[in-house]
């Protein structure tokens, strides 16, 4: 089949490839395009020696063995649990290895989110608007699936857990839970799972985004509002709220979501000792960061200003954050829905959601394999349906006023800069005239002194000492 090699390249790097009568290591160039792994024997070549498509096969990681095969870190694409027969025509599976764990473990990523996005999966690492568009028929497109169940399973059973999001939880757990998660399982969190191997598991998925949830490019103007906050709060929150205003909508929303969950951990901090400084050194730098972190110097000077705009985003939510129309619709439809996100048949004495505790963590194996998902969620009647759309024209309109506002602010901009440049330009003028005039006096006065008699004897006697 012809593929189109000129699609834009997912991930790319060197490997090496067990292959061969002999099962020979041999080092090739990697490339990710849509969904097809090709490999080509130089990085410029432009036909490839083969390819692999991924959908429909799995990726498992070996374990390392230092001993017998040192400095090899391997990974195998064998065929899906579902699938008959082998993962190509010319091959029953591919053993690849790195040059270390952390790029493994990247390349792992990489392929698991292509083989398991199609089925709700690879969420660990996925773009967070991809994420929200993926589950908009389930949840109204607010925040991920997976944030919030880890959120509302928090709130009800570990508020007052000491060490909250500071304390590790069990690794090995949370390795299995991910790995459920991204082959596209909808695993029930366990009643009796420690909290804190579901705050890790929060961690790590806000870690292993693409981009801090406030982008890269809002990071600028959003730290540099730090120093108006200390002296004068008011003006400072009403930038902030202007600023934050400017960043993607799925991206506010997550924000908004954990700043006023965070603010609920930070009022229990008499028994979990997490107060806004503790939760802002720890969530600060996944909330945001300087693009460069290559550059130590760059992380050191904003760490500080980091923790402080994120204590302030925890302390100041209300204000920040008004409620909005979308997020009302969020919180409705998460009481409406039915053993989805959590089981709603389980309710305490106020009427709250609690978790269902009847599932059993065996499910977890790090060689299961995703299992068809059936959406139990298909709008099932017209009124559903309306509710939807209804929901999508309220974003849009949204949306098209945000972008109004935008524009009318920055010709509000272009406007006053256009004046200022004018203003600059008759001053220049004024200056360049004031500049002629005093020239011109200057070399009248030069001209009218050098003709004195008086200066030329003074210049004579200053001159004569030197002689």
């Amino acid at each position: 089949m012809q593929r189109n090699q000129k699609q834009k390249v997912v991930h790319g790097g060197w490997l090496t490839k067990q292959g061969g009568l002999l099962k020979a290591w041999r080092r090739r160039w990697f490339e990710i395009k849509g969904d097809i792994l090709y490999y080509h024997k130089e990085q410029d070549d432009g036909r490839p020696l083969g390819e692999i498509m991924l959908p429909g096969n799995q990726i498992i990681k070996h374990s390392v063995d230092p001993q017998n095969d040192p400095g090899r870190y391997k990974m195998e694409i064998i065929p899906g649990i579902d699938k008959d027969g082998p993962v190509n025509s010319n091959h029953e599976s591919y053993l690849l290895s790195a040059s270390s764990e952390m790029e493994r473990d990247k390349w792992m990523q990489v392929i698991e989110r292509i083989i398991y996005a199609p089925i709700g999966g690879g969420m660990f690492g996925r773009n967070l608007a991809e994420t929200v568009m993926h589950e908009f028929r389930k949840t109204g497109g607010y925040i991920p699936i997976f944030v919030e169940r880890c959120v509302e399973f928090i709130r009800e059973k570990g508020l007052s857990e000491e060490g909250l999001f500071r304390l590790p939880g069990d690794q090995k757990q949370v390795a299995l839970l991910r790995d459920a998660f991204n082959k596209g399982k909808d695993p029930v969190l366990p009643g009796d799972i420690d909290i804190h191997t579901v705050a890790s598991i929060l961690k790590m998925y806000l870690r292993e985004l693409p981009e801090p949830v406030i982008p890269f490019e809002n990071f600028g103007p959003l730290i540099a509002t730090i120093e108006l906050y200390e002296l004068h709060e008011e003006d400072a929150l009403r930038k902030i709220r202007n600023q934050l205003e400017e960043i993607p909508k799925s991206n506010f929303n997550l924000l908004k979501y954990l700043c006023r969950f965070l603010h609920q951990v930070h009022e229990h901090s008499v028994e979990n000792k997490m107060t806004a400084d503790n939760l802002a050194l720890v969530f600060g730098p996944n909330i945001l960061s300087p693009e460069s972190e290559a550059d130590p110097q760059m992380l050191m000077e904003s760490s500080t200003l980091i923790s402080k705009l994120t204590k302030i985003f925890i302390c100041k939510q209300q204000v920040l954050f008004k409620k909005t129309e979308d997020e009302e619709e969020f919180l409705r439809r998460r009481r409406e829905r039915e053993g989805n996100l959590i089981d709603l048949t389980y309710m305490d004495s106020a009427g709250s959601p609690t978790i269902n505790h009847g599932f059993d963590f065996s499910m977890l194996s790090p060689t299961d394999t995703p299992d068809t998902v059936k959406d139990d969620d298909e709008p099932t009647d017209f009124a559903e349906l309306e509710n939807e759309l209804e929901l999508q024209r309220r974003q849009f309109e949204a949306e098209i006023a945000q972008l109004t506002s935008k524009l009318e602010d920055e010709k509000k901009i272009r406007d006053m800069l256009i004046l200022r440049l004018q203003d600059e330009k008759r001053a220049r003028v004024a200056v360049e005239e004031r500049l002629e005039l005093l020239e011109s006096g200057i070399d009248e006065l030069i001209a009218s002194m050098s003709t004195s008699t008086t200066l030329k004897e003074r210049l004579s006697a200053y001159r004569e000492p030197n002689e």
